[in-house]
């Protein structure tokens, strides 16, 4: 721009001196303003009257003057930021940082300096505007957002947590919310510590299913999506944000899969794999825990086949495996292995006297399966029984010892159990 026989050129700071009265009236005749907006000295006067105020744009000098009124209340100096209009009709934003002097005469001005923050500026404005649509769009999902501020132990849930599960989320960080034995199933939470411990480690993302509690008294199943944000120069963990997605349905169907995949389909029973798999991993992990197989053949089962056909043979196996069933508890592992074959694995096991008991109680059961109904069918088994202490035996090495031990019950005459010694 040419003016006055000079040529002027864009600035990102210029000095400025104005009187400290409304208007923010410039005192200076050669202001350096003039290099920031674009006027000349004789344009801010005839345009502007020299007010800095006047150049300020409209919904922001209220603002703008109580802003300065606080801060000189508190002390002489100030430092705000606000937008000017220029010359050339762009909107420009200004850094404000002065103090408030007082010449011999008593009048007090405003001097200091004006910087153009104009990029950045608009950097902030598009971020903030960037997170309320983020904001909206989370207000508006039935997916839960969180954030857990490492450092601080702090953890917020987005809205949708008190939509989703019919309560306020708990927000005494995480150890609190893992701890507290409600929010999350208490199955779980040793994953959830697993998962933590990894992004710990620098896994910045992890994903796990869990179970959470809803206000209803019932475990909801959601899958939870975490990213680790780190520290660049330490990489230690300093944030874990994510979200929680409610896939109760798909869980469902998922399980109801897996359950026919595992389960017997005659008798509801875990099948044979299953069955090995699961004692396999149990004796893995139980550390000193003791605990006892049992195998179980029904007596004279190709006699009720042969005699009654095969579809009375299934319902006796039926109801065979509900017998079962009921002299053990849930955690125990109870699983169809063969025809008219089961076996069982009984977990935490305190006593000895507690596996003659169950053996002596079945045997008794099974007896009464059919009484009063069909006499011509007496059900009958063979069990063997051996329980592990302290020593580490394999699956197979107990199994071995447990079908042994049944076929001696056999040779004795069946309808009875044999126990194998410790081992």
């Amino acid at each position: 721009m040419i003016s006055g026989g000079h040529k002027m050129t864009a600035r990102i700071s210029g000095l400025f001196c104005c009187r400290n009265d409304l208007n923010l009236t410039l005192v200076n005749e050669e202001s350096d303003v003039t290099g920031l907006i674009g006027f000349t000295n004789m344009q801010l006067q005839e345009i502007h009257q020299n007010s800095l105020m006047s150049m300020v744009l409209v919904r922001y000098r209220d603002e703008l003057r109580q802003e300065l009124s606080e801060q000189l209340e508190c002390c002489d100096e100030v430092e705000t930021s606000f937008p000017v209009n220029c010359k050339d009709g762009t909107v420009k934003w200004l850094l404000c940082r002065g103090c408030r002097v007082t010449d011999p005469e008593g009048r007090e001005y405003l001097t200091g300096v004006l910087v153009d923050i104009t990029r950045s500026q608009q950097k902030y404005d598009a971020q903030k505007k960037t997170l309320e649509q983020c904001q909206i769009i989370l207000s508006q999902t039935e997916n839960v957002v969180f954030e857990w501020d490492c450092i601080k132990d702090t953890i917020s849930f987005s809205r949708a947590w008190e939509k989703v599960f019919g309560y306020a989320p708990s927000m005494t960080g995480v150890v609190g919310v893992l701890n507290n034995g409600v929010t999350f199933h208490p199955e779980d939470v040793k994953q959830l510590m697993k998962q933590l411990h990894y992004m710990q480690e620098g896994k910045a993302y992890q994903t796990v299913d869990i179970r959470i509690m809803h206000v209803r008294g019932e475990y909801m199943w959601c899958r939870l999506r975490a990213t680790g944000i780190y520290d660049d120069s330490t990489g230690k963990l300093l944030k874990i944000v994510g979200v929680i997605i409610v896939i109760e349905d798909e869980m469902k169907a998922t399980m109801a899969l897996q359950k026919r995949a595992e389960h017997d389909s005659l008798t509801g029973l875990l099948n044979a794999k299953t069955t090995r798999k699961r004692a396999e991993e149990y004796l893995a992990e139980r550390g000193e825990e003791k605990c006892a197989l049992l195998v179980i053949d029904l007596d004279n089962f190709k006699q009720i086949n042969d005699r009654f056909g095969h579809m009375h043979g299934d319902a006796v196996l039926v109801r065979v495996a509900e017998t079962i069933r009921k002299h053990f508890r849930s955690q125990d592992i109870v699983g169809r292995i063969g025809g008219e074959e089961f076996m069982v694995l009984i977990k935490d096991v305190s006593d000895v006297g507690l596996i003659h008991r169950r053996c002596d109680q079945l045997i008794e059961a099974m007896h009464d399966i059919y009484k009063g109904a069909m006499q011509d069918i007496v059900v009958s088994c063979s069990i063997g029984a051996v329980m592990a202490e302290y020593e580490e035996k394999t699956y197979s090495q107990l199994f071995a010892l447990a079908d042994q031990a049944m076929y001696q019950a056999k040779e004795q005459g069946r309808d009875r159990y044999v126990f194998c010694e410790s081992v």
